[in-house]
């Protein structure tokens, strides 16, 4: 997170997987939704629950049913496609962090033995 505040522009804003944390914090970067953020105004409630669904098919109801969301998020993040994530592009995500073996067809920013980041 460290090197991805020294490379991404002060306005980006990154697409994450639900079990990654401490992005926001160490990158000073905007993130385009966490799975767990749920106090904001209710404009941002409803956003971020389009998001939750979009990224890691989660749903409010889900939320309540004591499954382990964060597993099955990241399951389902993993198999998004590059035209998933191009699609968030209109709703202000400029970058898409994925495990090394989440191939994306993508111009590759940076990189590290366990994660690539993507400019959408």
């Amino acid at each position: 997170a460290i090197r991805i505040k020294d490379v991404l522009p002060k306005d980006a804003c990154i697409i994450i997987p639900p079990n990654v944390t401490g992005i926001r914090y160490f990158s000073q970067r905007s993130i385009y939704v966490d799975y767990k953020s749920n106090i904001h105004s209710k404009k941002y409630l409803s956003q971020a629950d389009v998001r939750r669904k979009e990224l890691y098919n989660m749903t409010l109801d889900a939320r309540r049913s004591g499954k382990d969301l964060v597993t099955e998020g990241a399951i389902y993040y993993s198999n998004m496609d590059t035209s998933g994530f191009q699609k968030l592009k209109k709703d202000g995500a400029t970058h898409v962090l994925t495990k090394v073996g989440h191939k994306l067809y993508l111009p590759e920013v940076i990189r590290n033995n366990e994660y690539i980041v993507y400019k959408l």
